[in-house]
């Protein structure tokens, strides 16, 4: 008789069985949570509530709209946060004084979650997408920008005089 040890070892290897037995038991857990009522059906409905659902919206379509829908939000926001960041990053490489101001900017921003400043972008802004995408770059924004100029930061100075040796002077330097 084989080691029954090394057998479920071989076969848990498997990511897909690995994935089926977590999702099952998060589902189980869900419903468990749902059948005990410690929370309104409204706010959490059952598994099959929630499967229904899902087929019904990919059946009719709705489903790829919503996607869609997110998917052109977190564009927007990634592309805006990329023109901001390579905007901020040329002014931090020419001038020592912005460089300072961005690092000071970084160091208060990086580390306040967006989710944190969600409810003064509904006050500034109102609710809709413009919300959404002021928090999406601000997510961003900070990390990218902390980790490009520290990316720059982190060239030789070597390379830099051998640039500017050959004549590069400006943006072509950067």
């Amino acid at each position: 008789m084989p080691d029954l040890t090394k057998l479920f070892k071989k076969i848990w290897r498997f990511n897909i069985l690995r994935n089926t037995v977590y999702t099952l038991l998060v589902a189980s857990v869900w419903q468990i949570t749902y059948l005990a009522g410690v929370f309104p059906e409204i706010l959490f409905p059952s598994v099959s509530m929630i499967a229904s659902s899902l087929i019904k919206e990919l059946l009719d379509g709705s489903m790829l709209v919503k996607v869609f829908f997110s998917l052109r939000l977190i564009v927007i926001g990634m592309l805006i946060s990329v023109a901001i960041t390579i905007a901020m990053t040329l002014l931090a490489m020419f001038s020592q004084s912005v460089k300072r101001l961005i690092g000071t900017l970084i160091s208060i921003f990086d580390p306040l979650p967006g989710i944190a400043l969600l409810p003064l972008a509904i006050l500034w802004i109102g609710i809709g997408d413009k919300a959404i995408i002021f928090v999406m770059i601000h997510s961003i924004l900070w990390p990218m920008l902390l980790n490009i100029i520290g990316g720059f930061n982190s060239v030789p100075v070597i390379f830099q005089d051998v640039g500017r040796s050959i004549g590069l002077k400006g943006y072509r330097l950067v």
